[in-house]
């Protein structure tokens, strides 16, 4: 089945207060791509730290970077008939850091207009600095990758939250993993679903602005309940109307930052019977050769 039909995508983002009031630009971009294949969705947000002061096009440089590598992969990604898993794991997430690489430092290039000095390589990208969670969906496969804060979350046919990936302690009190670290690669934390059985109804991917701007994580994981919810009730059309909206709320209430959110929904979820899925499980890849099927001990 083409993508396009099997899942739905929307996505806003909105300009916090603390950086309207510090007349600065969004930090965040957002991306969702559909290839026939695939879909490629995620969230990337610039530091916007006084040492970060082109971060807002670091964060637009690495999701065009990912679009990039995943193009240049994507008709090679089969072999007889077999994903090959290994193409979307560490040699993939390194040459999309090679290729943000890149972007940034032309994009320097062009501010300065003199020639760079290599010793100065992590100063400049610093000055680009972002984050980036994206996932990407191939057939039944679920592929989720993290470098940096923000939040992925799935909700499944039963309203079930999981967390696909644990937070780094790296990510935590106000401090963050970048693009720009050096040994970026070894940083970036990723997990491989195969949702054999289609029990995940919901993925929301957002920035910390989004998880910021809550009490607790209940409060958070809740959010992609009602989404859920709300689709059923309301259609995809009520939540792009309002989505938006929604957001600022949200942030001018909390975090105050820049908040940035993109939601797939299965297409056919209004058709699915929870009651017949009891037994369903999300099957992570604990190889990346292989995949088990914990349910039934079955490796394909």
């Amino acid at each position: 089945m083409d993508m396009k039909n099997k899942w739905i995508g929307v996505c806003d983002s909105i300009l916090g207060r603390s950086h309207i009031k510090n007349d600065m630009p969004n930090q965040d971009s957002l991306l969702i791509k559909y290839y026939d294949e695939a879909i490629l969705f995620g969230v990337a947000d610039g530091h916007g730290s006084r040492l970060c002061m082109y971060s807002d096009r670091g964060s637009e440089f690495a999701l065009k970077a990912l679009d990039d590598e995943f193009k240049k992969i994507k008709n090679n990604l089969y072999e007889d008939d077999k994903l090959n898993i290994k193409m979307l794991t560490k040699s993939f997430l390194n040459s999309v850091i090679e290729s943000w690489k890149e972007y940034v430092l032309d994009d320097y290039k062009n501010i300065i207009k003199d020639e760079l000095n290599d010793d100065d390589l992590y100063n400049i990208l610093l000055k680009y600095g972002t984050t980036l969670v994206f996932s990407i969906l191939i057939d039944e496969y679920i592929f989720t990758y993290q470098l940096g804060d923000g939040n992925i979350l799935f909700i499944s046919n039963n309203n079930d939250v999981i967390t696909p990936i644990d937070i780094k302690e790296e990510n935590s009190f106000n401090n963050t993993l970048s693009m720009c670290n050096k040994g970026a690669i070894d940083k970036f934390s990723y997990k491989i679903y195969c949702d054999i059985n289609e029990t995940i109804s919901l993925i929301l991917i957002s920035t910390d602005g989004y998880f910021n701007s809550f009490e607790t994580n209940a409060d958070f994981e809740k959010v992609g309940i009602d989404i859920l919810d709300i689709y059923k009730s309301e259609g995809i059309e009520y939540i792009k109307d309002n989505l938006n909206d929604w957001l600022k709320e949200t942030s001018d209430n909390g975090s105050g930052d820049d908040t940035s959110v993109c939601v797939l929904i299965r297409n056919d979820i209004k058709n699915n019977n929870s009651e017949n899925n009891e037994s369903d499980e999300l099957f992570e890849v604990v190889e990346e050769e292989n995949i088990e099927i914990v349910g039934d001990n079955q490796l394909i």
